[in-house]
């Protein structure tokens, strides 16, 4: 699981370099989508939802793992996506490979303080 914590209206970028289960880096090159969704349930509609081109990028982590050539993708949440959230919630990532295979790369749990002035 990966979990996080953060402010209603800030911004983040979760940066995640994807391995499977041997712990080799998996390239990310032909992927054909990934999505990443933010709920209060894992059932209830998503209140933020990100895919490629629309929040979410692929990179190359050349530092990963002393990998080069490391697949990375980065998921923005931008200060428009939380500035109404507040409390706890869910959230995960899937992609689907080049040759088709579509995977859960990540899930956990979210929390979102209020923001103080």
């Amino acid at each position: 699981p990966q979990n996080f914590t953060m402010a209603a209206g800030d911004r983040r970028v979760l940066k995640v370099t994807v391995f499977d289960e041997a712990g080799d880096p998996v390239p990310l090159a032909g992927t054909t989508a990934v999505t990443w969704k933010l709920g209060r349930t894992a059932r209830s509609v998503p209140v933020v939802s990100k895919g490629l081109g629309d929040g979410v990028t692929l990179a190359t982590d050349q530092a990963a793992a002393g990998q080069a050539n490391c697949g990375r993708l980065d998921v923005l949440i931008d200060t428009a996506d939380s500035a109404d959230l507040i409390g706890e919630y869910l959230h995960e990532c899937r992609m689907t490979a080049a040759d088709g295979t579509p995977t859960r790369i990540f899930y956990g749990r979210v929390f979102v303080s209020p923001r103080f002035a």
